[in-house]
């Protein structure tokens, strides 16, 4: 059974009930926790979950009035989830939908500025994609084909700003927060339905509750702040003792801390150490060289200079 907060807190205040108040206790809890935290990318702090890409919708018609926020389709299937895509008439650029009111009827972000249009084709593109408020960003990501590679907006921008292009993503792009809404790209745009598999990197929040349980290992937690309290002690009463007693807490976290190395090494498998896509330099990145061999693959080389009429160009469904 799993350590938890009320366990970790009053074993520290146990150190001497009089000298060290609930409260300290708690802090010097959490101040291990996050501490042990940031020593590596702990498999225990790491969430794994799966997702459909959404190609471009395109069914029926729509109409479009000028200063109007409303897009009405004509034999058109909008449904809720459309909220939150882009909407693409001819090469203009996207505009956000942040409404729906039923199977014809959806909102915009904003109001549509240009002339009217009686009725015209479209695409609802899923240009972003969210995460779970739980989830602190994406370590990796992996589609049907291979493992998709982390790169800046700024790259997607300057190949295909107006996102014309179609075909099997080679790239999810860092996270942003829009609205206090965690949001990514993959690029190119999925031009099916296809699962895709990510594991992120949870948001780790302070233990609170007294039932609360510690993401990685709370011995190694009660140690590290039976020892921080150990040394204050020390500090603030000059008896020895309490210095000697820090030692021992410190060998008892130094071996559960390397116990914890080891196993999350072997739970990773037959290499030792995995960076993350963003610890590690492009030139050793085997999820770089990957993206290389599915750049050639897929003959997006000369992307950047790729004629409208070709491959992914002139429209909502190229490629």
């Amino acid at each position: 059974m799993s350590l938890t907060f009320v366990d970790l807190y009053t074993a520290v205040q146990d150190l001497t009930p009089t000298q060290i108040s609930v409260a300290q206790a708690k802090s010097a809890v959490n101040r291990a926790y996050f501490s042990i935290v940031r020593l590596r990318p702990w498999l225990g702090v790491n969430f794994t979950d799966a997702f459909v890409s959404q190609p471009d919708k395109t069914d029926g018609t729509i109409a479009l009035t000028q200063g109007s926020s409303t897009i009405v389709g004509t034999n058109t299937t909008f449904a809720a989830s459309d909220v939150g895509r882009y909407l693409r008439v001819g090469a203009r650029v996207l505009v956000r939908v942040t409404g729906y009111t039923d199977p014809t009827h959806l909102t915009l972000q904003i109001p549509w500025g240009e002339s009217t249009i009686l009725t015209t084709g479209y695409a609802l593109v899923t240009l972003r994609y969210t995460l779970p408020t739980t989830v602190e960003r994406i370590i990796r990501l992996s589609g049907p084909q291979w493992f998709l590679v982390r790169r800046n907006l700024t790259l997607i921008d300057a190949y295909d700003p107006l996102r014309v292009m179609r075909n099997v993503p080679l790239i999810f792009t860092e996270v942003e927060i829009v609205n206090g809404v965690k949001e990514y790209e993959l690029w190119p745009i999925p031009n099916q339905y296809d699962t895709y598999t990510r594991q992120c990197r949870l948001v780790i929040t302070p233990l609170v509750k007294d039932s609360d349980v510690p993401l990685i290992s709370p011995e190694a937690i009660m140690w590290r702040a039976s020892k921080e309290m150990s040394k204050k002690l020390y500090s603030r009463t000059g008896d020895q003792s309490w210095n000697a007693t820090a030692v021992g807490y410190d060998e008892d976290y130094k071996d559960t801390l390397d116990a914890m190395i080891r196993e999350d090494r072997r739970q990773r498998g037959s290499h030792p150490i995995v960076f993350d896509a963003e610890d590690a330099s492009p030139i050793y990145d085997p999820g770089f060289l990957a993206f290389q061999r599915a750049w050639v693959a897929l003959g997006l080389g000369a992307i950047a200079g790729a004629p409208t009429g070709g491959y992914g160009g002139g429209g909502y469904g190229g490629g």
